[in-house]
């Protein structure tokens, strides 16, 4: 007897009914459970030295596996064959949703004002980059992906490349003129299912390269953005303190360098690199700039080490204070600011605690700067660690989060798809649609909100990575999920029923390539991605009405 309630089991009626929706409700919360610890340990793994290897080939298959999971599920068990309409439904609601409503909440959370057929991101200072009455207007708001254009460009080939398979298997369905065997594929149609399956995982880790290949060797600016969001929201979050968060990007720039400076020779960033520890710190710096003037005093820094997590005594404050004011103007500069926090995180480096314990030796010369008492502090098992440890204990827990976030997904997604099988059932609904709808809600219910908040920063980068992400989305969908799903139809002997369901994905990828070679994206262009939604649902309806 198995551990998970059968829904088939259920008694029918309105009892029943409700029975069958708790078990819903239930098994979605949990798999949204483990789809967030994915997500907050993928957060938490960009935060470590190997930042750009984990960004580019492992978080994409980790943000794959829980519709790989679906997928695989329901085409396993005597029911196979039938339950294969919820995978085929996952994976087609899944792609359709990621390149459709999180394309138009990037785009309304990240508009700004067109003018003259560009976005405006560059504005005069003090002016917004969205400004009204216009702010909602349908052709004058909307974002630019002017930062890294061709990168979108080549995403969205990859997208509509790694199709290939579903064109393989459809392409040998659409020939087999008939089949001797309802249950099992014709000879042709098996060995273009291996074909496609055999590709599929080809495409798969030529693309996972194709990633690495690009972080190793170029400057990714849409990446950057995402490492540096990460960075900043993990901090605000009190998961991680500014030295611990910091000092990876930093320390590599040392090691580049060959040198082993102290603090009083701490390494000269390039141009780049000081954008990259600028973009980290200037939330927290313009955060306590009370009167906006770009110039801190003591209280203002108190208050924004209190926020990055280095709660500092008041002979300590003073020390750094006098160490960040290089020009004795009484006041700190944002571009004093950046580079007194470099030095003070190779502090750390360089003299691990020694600095700040001959500064401890003094703290009975000075009464501690008191500090409100609503103000955050990094969690108890973190904040007495030193970086090296903090940087450990993020990777512990980071791993243990994927760890315990895959376990529940790949538990309690073979439920899950029972139950939504019943429901079909049931409501006498295709199980495709009722899969097409709720399964993405489920597994995909974390890049919603991603999407939308992360192109709030209002920059072009953001509105890149954001594309750039939703699209290699699709790429893992038709390669790992894809894969998963041709091993299913050969291994198992099913056979090709999805015809329908293919030209939906087809199209939709399709036009979304289009759009990909769009440099400014107007609303107007965001509520008509929004319409491929239904109508790649009123496509497989249209279609399977006439027999396909």
């Amino acid at each position: 007897m198995g551990i998970f309630i059968n829904p088939v089991d259920l008694p029918s009626g309105v009892c029943g009914d409700i029975q069958l929706a708790f078990l819903l409700g239930v098994y979605s919360y949990i798999l949204y459970i483990g789809c967030d610890l994915i997500s907050e340990g993928s957060e938490l793994l960009m935060l470590t030295p190997w930042s750009k290897i984990v960004g580019s080939c492992i978080l994409p298959v980790l943000g794959a596996v829980p519709d790989g999971a679906i997928v695989l599920f329901s085409g396993v068990g005597p029911e196979a064959q039938t339950q294969l309409d919820v995978g085929i439904g996952a994976l087609a609601g899944s792609t359709v949703m990621l390149l459709t409503i999180p394309w138009v909440l990037a785009i309304v959370g990240g508009r700004v004002n067109i003018v003259d057929g560009e976005a405006k991101y560059v504005v005069p200072k003090g002016t917004p980059r969205l400004s009204p009455p216009d702010n909602y207007s349908l052709f004058y708001t909307g974002v630019g992906v002017m930062a890294n254009h061709d990168a979108v460009k080549k995403m969205a080939l990859w997208m509509i490349g790694t199709t290939v398979p579903f064109v393989i298997i459809q392409a040998a369905a659409f020939a087999a003129s008939d089949v001797d065997d309802d249950d099992a594929l014709s000879g042709d149609e098996s060995v273009s299912a291996l074909i496609a399956f055999v590709l599929a995982i080809v495409l798969f880790f030529v693309y996972l390269f194709f990633q690495w290949h690009v972080t190793q060797n170029q400057s990714n600016t849409a990446f950057d953005e995402k490492y540096i969001d990460n960075i900043v929201t993990q901090i605000k979050k009190n998961q991680i303190r500014l030295v611990a968060a910091v000092k990876p990007l930093l320390v590599q720039i040392q090691h580049t360098n060959n040198s082993k400076h102290q603090v009083d020779d701490a390494p000269l960033l390039e141009p780049t690199q000081r954008k990259m520890l600028a973009k980290v710190l200037k939330p927290f710096f313009w955060k306590y700039d009370a009167d906006g003037n770009g110039k801190m005093d003591i209280n203002e820094l108190n208050r924004v080490f209190v926020d990055m997590g280095e709660k500092k005594k008041a002979a300590e404050l003073n020390t750094l204070f006098a160490e960040f004011d290089t020009d004795q103007s009484g006041f700190i500069e944002f571009a004093e600011f950046v580079e007194g926090v470099k030095n003070y995180v190779f502090r750390h480096e360089n003299l691990g605690e020694t600095g700040q314990q001959a500064e401890e030796g003094e703290e009975g010369k000075a009464e501690e700067e008191e500090q409100d008492e609503d103000e955050e502090e990094v969690p108890e098992d973190l904040k007495d660690l030193s970086p090296e440890e903090q940087q450990k204990a993020v990777l512990s827990r980071a791993k243990y989060m994927l760890f315990t976030g895959t376990v529940i997904v790949l538990v309690f997604s073979d439920p899950l798809v029972n139950v939504l099988d019943e429901i079909a059932t049931r409501t006498n609904i295709e199980p495709f649609y009722v899969a097409f709808i709720l399964a993405p809600i489920v597994t995909n219910g974390s890049e919603l909100m991603a999407s939308y908040t992360f192109a709030l920063k209002k920059t072009s980068p953001s509105i890149v990575c954001s594309f750039q992400q939703l699209l290699g989305a699709a790429v893992m969908n038709n390669t790992y999920c894809v894969g998963i799903f041709m091993g299913l139809i050969y291994f198992q002997r099913l056979y090709w029923t999805f015809t329908s369901e293919t030209i939906a994905i087809l199209f939709v990828e399709s036009v979304m390539l289009c759009y990909a070679w769009k440099s400014v994206h107007r609303l107007f262009d965001g509520f008509c991605v929004l319409l491929l939604y239904p109508i790649s649902l009123g496509i497989v309806a249209a279609l399977n009405s006439i027999g396909l």
